[in-house]
């Protein structure tokens, strides 16, 4: 795995994202946030199935920034599906 993160590092690369989400958004706000993150995940992955395995592979899925961001396209997507 030429420049990619171990077991051990991604291990921790997701501990601290979590960590970091319950601390700014709170346990429920976070969990919010991932599962808004994980729906926009599952419809680029029906799109391309190697998106997943780069996401884990890279601990790019990990991300706090990447999790907050991808939150957010589902709410847009979401607002547009209601007007």
């Amino acid at each position: 795995r030429d420049g990619e993160p171990d077991d051990a590092a991604l291990d921790r690369m997701e501990s601290s994202s979590m960590s970091e989400l319950e601390r700014e958004h709170g346990a429920a706000g976070a969990q919010k946030i991932i599962a808004d993150a994980q729906a926009v995940t599952r419809r680029l992955c029906e799109r391309n199935p190697g998106f997943a395995e780069l996401l884990e592979r890279t601990g790019a899925g990990n991300d706090r920034h990447l999790i907050e961001t991808l939150a957010r396209v589902h709410r847009a997507q979401s607002k547009g599906r209601t007007k």
